[in-house]
């Protein structure tokens, strides 16, 4: 599993 600072970047756009 990536770590979760790698992960945000791209939760960030699919969560808005």
């Amino acid at each position: 599993m990536p770590p979760f600072q790698t992960l945000l970047p791209f939760l960030i756009p699919t969560l808005g």
